[in-house]
């Protein structure tokens, strides 16, 4: 379990690799489970429960570098300025 918090200067990628986990994203229940991946802009108040024997892997990207992106496209932006979940396999 990890507590809701926020980070101020980081966005995260979420990768479930296998599991499942229930996310709460600035109150916003999903469930993520295997080959999802899950973005998480800064700021957004976020907390996991993983089930036992899942494995995945977090990347942190500096929000500087995440605003160079949404400055560079306008489809960008419109992605990244909310939490979303995309399937690894598409």
């Amino acid at each position: 379990t990890i507590s809701p918090h926020r980070h101020r200067e980081i966005a995260q990628l979420f990768f479930m690799k296998k599991g499942t986990v229930k996310a709460a994203l600035d109150g916003r229940h999903i469930d993520l489970s295997d080959n999802e991946i899950l973005f998480i802009p800064a700021l957004c108040v976020h907390g996991f429960q993983f089930r036992q024997g899942s494995e995945g892997l977090v990347i942190s990207l500096p929000a500087n570098v995440v605003g160079g992106l949404m400055a560079a496209s306008s489809d960008l932006a419109g992605l990244m300025a909310l939490p979303f979940v995309a399937s690894a396999n598409e």
